[in-house]
């Protein structure tokens, strides 16, 4: 099947779907997949590019390889059998054949459920090997063996990156791919310590002005979203719902709620706010649950003048639901 014949499949109404002019979620006839669609304008023509989004994939499998780990086997005790049961595998076979027929694909971390050889193992059978113009960003499931254990991790944070980086398809805190001639995507890990990383922050200066200079837009792909600011967003309805009918994106535990802000996520947010000129898109995870606000930013021009105009932010369906078919999100870049 083709590509053209694959996206061209009868499409039915789904469930989850909750009326949103920016998203239109439907259910292919024939393969079954369940696809979550945003259409964006980069305003340069030519023939469009899609980038394929997921999140929250949570690959729980347990190898022989970590049979003599006692925090695995603990987690394994306590997971049980969530994101465990054979249609959740299903369900991501059946997203990443989706996905294969996109240009790009992003997931939007917690790749797997806890870090384990065995889910690095199926981790990199699945996704790393099979899709070639990937980027993963990384979050807390990934980086930590203790999973509803309440316990600490043994081992230090960067021996258990260490861990997971020779398995990583790209660097665990930044990375960037341009996509045809119109696009630059950012990967960022904002999760696995609750914060950015001050590095983060004068790659992504740089990625700015080099696509403000290319006339390319950039949309920035990390694990949490960032706290809006807006009450009206305490109850933001959900456009795709797995688990709750509205999601909480303005003083939950996100950077951008004060609380939860440190001095390194104050420069982050500055810049990423105060270009929205380039910055088009924000794409999440974490919550589960699909959903759409706008993040309050503004660009100066040219001639000094300071326009105000919001980021769109989208928080994208985990994967492995609607069992056993799999959600994606495919943005249509044109």
């Amino acid at each position: 099947m083709t590509k053209q014949e694959f996206f061209a499949q009868e499409k039915l109404p789904v469930d989850n779907m909750r009326e949103n002019p920016n998203v239109n979620c439907y259910q292919l006839a024939d393969t079954k997949q369940v696809i979550c669609e945003i259409v964006i304008e980069s305003k340069k023509g030519g023939a469009p590019v899609d980038v394929a989004v997921m999140a929250d994939t949570h690959i729980h499998v347990v190898s022989e390889k970590d049979d003599n780990d006692e925090e695995v086997q603990l987690s394994s005790k306590c997971r049980g059998m969530i994101f465990r049961h054979p249609s959740c595998f299903k369900a991501l076979e059946n997203a990443t054949k989706a996905a294969e027929y996109c240009d790009f694909t992003v997931i939007a971390g917690d790749v797997i459920d806890y870090l384990t050889y065995g889910a690095l193992d199926y981790a990199k059978e699945l996704f790393f090997d099979r899709l070639p113009n990937l980027i993963c960003t990384l979050a807390i499931h990934d980086v930590s063996k203790n999973n509803m254990t309440n316990l600490p991790d043994k081992l230090p944070y960067e021996e258990r990156i260490n861990i997971l980086k020779p398995y990583w398809p790209n660097d665990v805190r930044y990375a960037s791919k341009v996509v045809g001639d119109r696009a630059v995507l950012v990967g960022l890990d904002n999760d696995t310590t609750g914060h950015y990383f001050e590095d983060q922050v004068e790659k992504l200066k740089a990625e700015i002005i080099k696509a403000r200079k290319d006339n390319n837009i950039i949309f920035i792909f990390q694990h949490t979203a960032i706290a809006t600011g807006k009450e009206e967003d305490k109850e933001a309805p959900n456009f795709f719902v797995n688990r709750f009918e509205t999601s909480n994106v303005y003083d939950r535990r996100l950077i951008g709620n004060p609380q939860y802000t440190n001095e390194t996520d104050k420069k982050m947010l500055e810049l990423i706010q105060s270009n929205s000129d380039v910055i088009k898109g924000i794409f999440c995870g974490h919550f589960h649950d699909g959903n759409y606000t706008t993040l309050p930013a503004y660009y100066i021009d040219a001639e000094g003048v300071k326009h105000h105009q919001p980021i769109d932010q989208y928080i994208v369906s985990s994967t492995p639901y609607c069992l056993p078919w799999g959600v994606i999100t495919r943005v249509i870049i044109k």
